[in-house]
């Protein structure tokens, strides 16, 4: 008896529909009240978008492209023997479309399933689809539909999201055949983030009865806008290359990327970044472990293929254990070493702008090795290391210098404030360094007052000004010595320290210049200003980068002919020769003619009782040029409203510093290395 043969599905047809409604920019200005179109045409190239009528609903525009679909292949609807609709406006209270755009087509014998979640719902529904249609016999014809219907539940006059959307179906019929016949993968989710406009009310709890309707209005979206500015554009790009490399592709043979995404800025990041892997980086050996061998693979996939080390599991096809690499090559120190070669490239961390591959040397790690070991460490020493080591506060802070000196280095796998709160219990950890915003979710985590902490020698902040408050009340708790260190991925980052004697005296200062380490406050012209003249940080010294990797413009502009790398940071020295950073030069904004520093007002916001944290960009405004605008993010219980903060801000800023608006958040976009990321929030 032969074999059974595999069945595999592939698109047999593809239908759309899009309403005949058409809203241009020019109706949206007029509705709005204020210009949108130059801003939409120039960043998203949006002039129109389509609008369901009046007496449609969401299953209408997915029945419209169904139809469609099958016409194109020459099916009816009685052929059906599956209906999956991905959406995550539904017509009713509760989410049952699927039946609904069933009936409607009168596909009688089709089941039915729905997809309630948005953008990433499409491709879920073309792999449950297609993976009934190669494990069912009885399955041969599956139609599936992805349909948006977000302009009914929009508030119109939020410019930010009525100018954004628009609605529309799309089809695809699935059926049985000997080859595969497209791909799709799945973008997982673990219920930290949901789609900022995938929720809904409504569901099970209300099911969709006249009674329900009557009491509990019509169904609507409630905006809850927990996601993450940031987080489309950085979790398309794994998913992209995943789905590709698994099918034993490379990206360069794939003809057509189609996005279920209708976030046209999305799309144009994701592309760059695809892209960008292989135009920026050209690694000619790959280590990963087994979690990672899909995003290995990836790499592979994209360009020059690098030869392959896995350090456990099986392995990808052509790859080697790493032991046996190990026992092939011993390592042994090159004789002919130089301290100028480049050890590693270290990306910036982008905050304000697209992150570029500095070159550390060996020398840069030595002098900043020198400099930790002699300010601050301990051969007995016990740090954690909880920052990832593709950052410098991760691989150079303490690492690499407490390693040198025999001390201990606790690896912690991912961020996470209880787990390490736990492990400096558990481990008797002596110091550690963190940026601002852990310290301040460590302060907001359930252990922190209970967390015995008593082994800390001290802990050090850096990658950030550290509002005072913080300080304030980390200590009020545990008795913790504040050491404030500065440092970028270009300089040290030992760059600046300041030991615990000088934290109430000197708060918010990032301490003096390490050994060998030059610093000066100049004006725009590259003078040199006295004490208390706020300017541009320059830096000279041995613990330097060696520029940025294959960017000689970037790095022209970041050294000047004397050798003084300009760090962007707007600061002040004080008469005793102790630097305060005041904020990022490219963060510092203009406000009817008055320079406004956001850091600045951000440390005085952090002081009211409501806020956990925030953040401070500054945005056009036709009469002053630029006003501030406040991100924050409330304390647990906390009910702050705008006023209220703005008026706390009154009694103690300047009126030109005052921000205009103040908006709540969920949390702020922060990058791998953890700082915000200005740069999203900026974006209309």
């Amino acid at each position: 008896m032969s074999p059974p043969q595999p069945r595999h599905a592939r698109i047999a047809a593809t239908g759309r529909y899009v309403p005949d409604r058409v809203v241009t920019n020019a109706e949206l200005e007029e509705l709005l009240g204020e210009p949108v179109d130059q801003w939409l045409v120039a960043n998203v190239g949006i002039r129109e978008r389509h609008v369901m009528a009046a007496d449609q609903t969401t299953s209408d525009l997915a029945v419209g492209a169904a139809r469609a679909c099958l016409r194109q292949a020459g099916r009816s609807p009685a052929e059906l023997d599956l209906v999956i609709v991905a959406t995550d406006t539904p017509d009713y209270l509760s989410p049952a479309t699927a039946s609904v755009v069933q009936a409607k087509l009168g596909a009688r014998r089709a089941a039915t399933f729905d997809v309630n979640c948005a953008c990433a719902a499409w491709v879920t529904a073309l792999d449950v689809a297609s993976r009934r249609i190669a494990t069912d016999p009885a399955c041969g014809l599956a139609l599936v539909v992805g349909a948006y219907g977000m302009t009914r539940f929009l508030d119109w006059s939020d410019k930010h999201t009525a100018t954004l959307f628009a609605d529309g179906a799309g089809a695809a019929l699935l059926e049985a055949g000997p080859e595969p016949g497209f791909l799709a993968g799945r973008l997982g989710a673990d219920g930290s983030w949901h789609d900022a406009l995938g929720v809904y009310t409504g569901g099970a709890a209300r099911p969709a009865t006249e009674e329900a309707v009557r009491r509990g209005g019509p169904p609507h979206v409630e905006f809850a806008r927990r996601i993450p500015a940031g987080f489309n554009s950085e979790h398309w790009p794994p998913l992209v290359r995943q789905v590709v490399a698994d099918a034993g592709l490379r990206l360069g043979d794939v003809d057509l990327f189609v996005f279920t995404q209708l976030n046209l800025r999305t799309i144009e990041v994701v592309m760059a970044e695809l892209g960008e892997l292989a135009a920026r980086t050209r690694p000619s050996a790959l280590l990963y472990e087994q979690e990672f061998a899909a995003g290995a693979r990836a790499v592979a996939a994209a360009g020059p293929a690098p030869a392959l080390a896995h350090l456990d599991g099986a392995g990808l096809d052509g790859s080697r254990p790493y032991a046996d690499a190990l026992a092939a090559a011993p390592l042994a120190a090159p004789a002919d070493l130089d301290p100028e070669d480049v050890a590693c490239l270290l990306f910036t961390g982008g905050t304000t702008g697209v992150a570029k591959a500095a070159m550390v040397s060996y020398r840069m790690i030595a002098w900043n090795t020198l400099n930790t070991a002699v300010h601050e460490l301990d051969r007995d020493d016990v740090t954690i290391t909880h920052t990832p080591l593709f950052h410098t506060g991760g691989l150079l802070v303490y690492t690499l210098p407490l390693l040198v000196l025999g001390g201990t280095v606790v690896l912690l796998r991912a961020w996470d404030p209880e787990g390490m709160l736990d492990l400096v219990e558990r481990e008797r950890v002596t110091l550690f360094f963190c940026v601002p915003t852990q310290y301040q979710t460590l302060l907001a985590s359930e252990r922190f007052a209970s967390a015995d902490l008593s082994s800390l020698r001290f802990v050090t902040s850096g990658g950030a000004p550290l509002p005072v408050s913080v300080i304030e009340r980390w200590r009020a708790v545990h008795d913790t010595p504040f050491k404030q260190g500065f440092g970028m991925t270009e300089f040290g980052p030992g760059g600046f320290s300041m030991g615990p004697e000088h934290a109430v005296a000197k708060a918010g200062s990032i301490g003096r210049p390490n050994w060998f380490v030059s610093a000066a406050v100049v004006d725009q012209s590259g003078a040199a200003l006295p004490p208390g003249g706020v300017g541009e940080l320059v830096l000279k010294g041995p613990s330097m980068f060696s520029g940025y990797f294959e960017d000689p413009r970037a790095s022209a502009d970041a050294v000047d002919a004397g050798g003084w790398f300009h760090s962007g940071d707007l600061a002040y020295a004080d008469g005793d020769g102790f630097y305060f950073i005041v904020d990022r030069k490219k963060d510092m904004f203009v406000s009817g003619g008055e320079n406004v520093n956001p850091a600045e007002v951000e440390r005085v916001l952090c002081e009211h009782p409501a806020v956990l944290m925030c953040a401070v960009v500054g945005v056009p405004d036709e009469r002053w040029g630029e006003v501030g605008r406040a991100f924050v993010v409330r304390r647990d219980g906390a009910t702050a409203d705008e006023e209220e903060l703005l008026a706390f801000l009154r009694t103690r800023l300047a009126r030109y510093k005052l921000p205009r608006s103040v908006r709540f958040v969920p949390e702020l976009p922060i990058s791998p290395q953890g700082k915000v990321l200005k740069r999203l929030l900026r974006t209309p």
